[in-house]
């Protein structure tokens, strides 16, 4: 029996909202370990103040336990060290903790401040409130509140961004201004997500899906070719939707496409084309619509001794340049196809 379409609907937004809870279950797990040592700190402005401290594990320091009632210009942890605020720059071992940091903060594993005008540089996490700076870490960086500047690691969670998130996972509360750039971007507010049926010459048939935000989103492609050589291919890019007025959308994208024989025989060589693709869709209604999307491509086919190069399209490019390696080809491209939403 099928299931109705407002079954269907609450089903799919039971998936997308378990899968953004596994995801943010990583960060806040990391987060929670950290807010394990979170003190009570008074304003930067409002503590004692005291040129530079040095601490082995807190409170082993050069002022013991009365490190975190002062503000330092420098602060150096050997292993842990907890510190009022920094007004300068920290740099931990393994683990610096700080009220606020107007500064910078470099560490071997954590990084951890309530609010950071600068930069945390961190092993594998950063964790703050509020950050007008920089974050970069080797596994994930979290702002619970603002994130003001850039976060780079492999996974970034943020409240509120005004800047860019680089990263494989993203996730955010909110995107007021900035982009968050990876493989999967989660939005709780403003999430876009698109399906796509497209056909064209150099993808004769292809399936998308496109997740983020409209005006930048990640697509993943899978596709194949029957009208030449018969081939399988897979896609990643990054695309733009913005409304031109009335019915019409403008959908600027950039794909790259890697091919392969229907067999997957000789998959030590690739064929790579790259698509810049500006396209154009008509709404058919707040769900569907029709998309035209003419483009050009740079493609690159390594030769193969036992079946020469492939035949990726039955348009011939525009210009091609043959070494010994490889064949280099320009050209342009149309896909037609069904966008859903």
């Amino acid at each position: 029996m099928k299931l109705k379409k407002s079954k269907r609907q609450k089903i799919s937004k039971q998936v997308r909202f378990k899968t953004a809870v596994v995801l943010s279950a990583v960060i806040l797990a990391v987060q929670a370990a950290c807010d394990l040592w979170a003190q009570d700190t008074k304003q930067a402005e409002d503590m004692k103040t005291f040129p530079a401290q040095i601490s082995f594990v807190y409170p082993i320091s050069t002022q013991g336990k009365l490190t975190v009632d002062y503000c330092y210009n420098l602060s150096v942890n050997m292993l842990y060290g907890r510190v009022g605020a920094v007004d300068g720059a920290e740099f931990g071992g393994l683990v610096n903790m700080s009220g606020n940091v107007d500064g910078a903060q470099f560490a071997g594993l954590v990084n951890k401040a309530n609010d950071v005008e600068g930069t945390q540089l961190g092993g594998l996490v950063n964790t703050a409130g509020n950050v007008d700076g920089a974050q970069f870490a080797g596994i994930v960086n979290t702002s619970s509140a603002t994130q003001g500047g850039m976060q780079a690691a492999v996974i970034n969670r943020t409240g509120v961004l005004h800047g860019l998130q680089l990263g494989v996972v993203n996730i955010a509360d909110t995107i007021e201004s900035g982009i968050s750039i990876g493989l999967i971007n989660i939005v709780k507010r403003g999430f876009y997500k698109e399906w796509s049926l497209t056909f064209a010459d150099y993808q004769n048939v292809g399936l998308s899906y496109k997740l983020g935000v409209r005006k930048f989103y990640t697509i993943f492609n899978a596709g194949a070719n029957f009208v030449e050589d018969r081939l399988w291919m897979f896609g990643i890019g990054f695309g733009n939707r913005t409304s031109l007025g009335g019915s019409i959308d403008f959908q600027p994208e950039i794909v790259s496409y890697n091919y392969f024989y229907s067999d997957f025989s000789y998959v030590h060589n690739t064929w790579n084309t790259t698509h810049l693709k500006l396209g154009f869709v008509y709404k058919l209604g707040s769900r569907l619509g029709i998309s035209v999307a003419p483009g050009i491509y740079y493609s690159y086919d390594r030769r193969d001794r036992q079946t020469g190069y492939l035949s990726i399209s039955p348009v011939a490019p525009v210009y091609e340049h043959e070494s010994a390696y490889g064949r280099h080809s320009l050209g342009a491209g149309v896909s037609v196809g069904l966008i859903f939403n």
